[in-house]
């Protein structure tokens, strides 16, 4: 694949559109018109970086000017797949709390499994990944005994 599409995008069999000055460049099945359009952009690789950090989606080519849908640019997709280090702050935070809510409200572990409840923390947090039962009832199990000691060391304090 050329070079160029990095750059343009198909509007049609005829024109192109480059995506650092939105020009539409006719193409005619070739891309010898549009090499020669990006010559005008000498610094094409740090103009499409600026229009691409400024730009979260780009027009889906064939689609008329009153309806367009948008797909997301690569660079959007990839910063939003990113997930979260498995023991950050902020993955534990949000271990921790559904570990709590399956204690206080007597949720079943497999409720991370639950359609549901998938689907809002993908919205909430679209970057968590969500831990396998395995790992809540891990986690229960090393609240119930730190609870456990400290009830223990009650219990003697008070003798």
């Amino acid at each position: 694949m050329s070079e160029v599409w990095k750059y343009s995008l198909k509007q049609s069999t005829s024109f192109a559109k480059c995506q650092i000055c939105k020009e539409e460049v006719p193409r005619r099945g070739h891309t010898t018109n549009l090499m020669v359009h990006l010559k005008k952009h000498p610094n094409k690789e740090k103009a499409l970086e600026n229009v691409l950090r400024h730009q979260e989606s780009v027009p889906v080519a064939g689609r008329s000017a009153c309806s367009i849908k948008t797909q997301k640019s690569l660079e959007h997709f990839l910063k939003e797949t990113e997930v979260w280090a498995d023991h950050g702050t902020k993955t534990n935070e949000i271990d921790d709390a559904i570990a709590f809510m399956v204690i206080r409200d007597y949720q079943p572990v497999s409720i991370v499994e639950d359609e549901g409840f998938v689907n809002l923390l993908k919205l909430l947090a679209p970057k968590y990944r969500i831990p396998q039962r395995r790992v809540i009832t891990r986690i229960i199990g090393e609240k119930y005994e730190k609870v456990a000691k400290k009830t223990k060391d009650a219990i003697v304090i008070w003798e």
